[in-house]
């Protein structure tokens, strides 16, 4: 394999925040032990990557709150890759909700040249509502602090925003707040329902209805910008870009298809996704696998065809297919054995109305 992508989770699903909208939660309660991975398994698990034959190796650490294991794990994992590394490129991200950021974690991420996603959702009437302390006290002072700090420090950071079925009546105000504050790397990931739960049946479930609304509001801000030079970067407006210039994109929920990463638990487990850390789908371990093995358990797992097998005819027919790709699957609404995304009339809408000036953007762009 020429790029090896790896989702290392050092306190699996611990996090020392109480958001209302994390699915992830009750997984990480069933699966996980919540305890630190040790500088043993973070070793083998960095020998198996740089020999696995790949020429590049990213390690994306996640959480829960990946920074809950502290400075001094991350200068060990770095320490010892560097003195590993051969001829292989390593590369690093870290996706935090930014309350544990100091001095430390930013010399690091500037040594190491981290790529920092920040976990927040615009300004503090809408971030406050959902990313809570376990005493429900707020945070989103100390997170724009910490996000401006390594702004000025010259960390790459990059903001992610959860958009739920209210916030998404509030385009304007978030990219509003974010040209204020020049944040211009910007991700906004709809709110995704706990599985354990009827999809669509929370407070907090974005309806196709108000996606539409939030794409079309926020694409004529972002549209107005790009026209008079003022360029800020959102990733799905980009990856539609890149997709209609036939090239390939960042995301797997717009690639078509699954198994673009391996996730590795705390405890050295491995999953085939961030999404479906399940007993059913899990593939090996780091101590007993290499990951040309855990490729072969992907593969006869089933768990790369599924999409294909199971996404609804109606995508093939589809004009608006080659920049959906048919989404996430767990996004995925069913109709007997048959899944389209819950998506799927906001996104044909938007493209709809939009599909011309995104084309118009690629050819300016080649």
């Amino acid at each position: 394999m020429k790029f090896l992508s790896i989702l290392v989770k050092p306190v699996s699903g611990a996090c020392n925040l109480d958001c209302k909208y994390c699915f992830y939660k009750e997984l990480a309660e069933e699966l996980c032990d919540h305890q630190r991975m040790s500088f043993d398994t973070a070793h083998t698990l960095i020998d198996k990557a740089l020999a696995s034959g790949a020429q590049e190796v990213l390690f994306a650490f996640q959480g829960g709150e990946p920074l809950l294991a502290g400075a001094d794990f991350y200068q060990d994992f770095t320490d010892y890759v560097a003195s590993h590394i051969g001829n292989t490129k390593v590369s690093y991200s870290v996706q935090t909700n930014g309350t544990l950021i100091n001095d430390a974690y930013i010399q690091l991420f500037l040594q190491h040249n981290f790529l920092v996603g920040v976990s927040l959702d615009g300004p503090k009437f809408v971030h406050d509502k959902y990313r809570l302390t376990p005493k429900g006290g707020g945070t989103f002072e100390t997170v724009l602090t910490n996000a401006r700090k390594m702004q000025d420090a010259g960390v790459a950071v990059n903001i992610l925003t959860v958009i739920t079925n209210e916030s998404a009546l509030r385009a304007k105000k978030l990219y509003s707040f974010y040209r204020k504050y020049s944040f211009e790397f910007i991700q906004f990931i709809p709110c995704m329902d706990s599985i354990q739960v009827e999809q669509g049946s929370l407070d907090t479930s974005l309806t196709s209805e108000n996606y539409l609304k939030f794409l079309c509001e926020l694409f004529k801000l972002w549209y107005r910008d790009l026209t008079v030079g003022n360029y800020v970067s959102i990733r799905h407006f980009d990856n539609w870009v890149r997709l209609m210039q036939h090239r390939s994109v960042d995301t797997c929920s717009l690639s078509g298809q699954c198994g673009s990463y391996f996730v590795v638990e705390a405890n050295a487990d491995v999953y085939p996704c961030d999404f479906y850390v399940t007993h059913e789908w899990l593939l090996g371990s780091i101590f007993t696998h290499d990951f040309s093995q855990m490729l072969t358990a992907l593969e006869q797992s089933g768990f790369l065809v599924q999409s294909h097998l199971t996404r609804s005819e109606a995508c093939a027919d589809c004009p608006n297919e080659n920049l959906c790709r048919g989404g996430c699957k767990r996004d995925w609404v069913y109709e007997g054995q048959q899944g389209r995304s819950r998506y799927c009339a906001a996104l044909n809408a938007f493209f709809t109305r939009y599909r011309g000036h995104l084309a118009a953007i690629a050819r300016a762009l080649r």
